[in-house]
């Protein structure tokens, strides 16, 4: 999929890289990140945060979906460690939506947005 993208010239820049690990951007280089269906258990862990927030610029913006049914681990207590320690703020926060109606009525996830100090 990241080939095609590369092929027909949908990104300036096309790259593989592990969140929850050190990413390969420097820092303050991006406007806004958007993370959807990463952030649950086995994949993206809370420690995530961290290089999403070094990355986007001061007042840029960081969106993603949060199951909300079965909250993984650690996702809650880092939200309120970033916002604590003044990281980012809460701009916003959704109801519950089933994200899976069709498959699975009881999977919930929340969206969230923050802004980068």
């Amino acid at each position: 999929m990241l080939e095609q993208a590369r092929v027909r010239g949908a990104y300036r820049d096309v790259r593989v890289s592990v969140l929850g690990q050190p990413l390969d951007y420097a820092d303050d280089s991006h406007d806004v990140a958007i993370i959807c269906g990463v952030s649950t258990p086995g994949h993206a862990p809370p420690e995530s945060f961290v290089e999403l927030i070094r990355i986007i610029r001061s007042d840029g913006l960081i969106a993603f979906t949060l199951r909300d049914d079965e909250t993984p681990p650690g996702f809650l207590e880092a939200i309120d460690k970033h916002i604590a320690s003044g990281a980012w703020r809460l701009v916003a926060c959704g109801d519950p939506v089933a994200t899976m109606p069709a498959k699975d009525q009881a999977m919930v996830h929340r969206y969230w947005l923050f802004q980068v100090a």
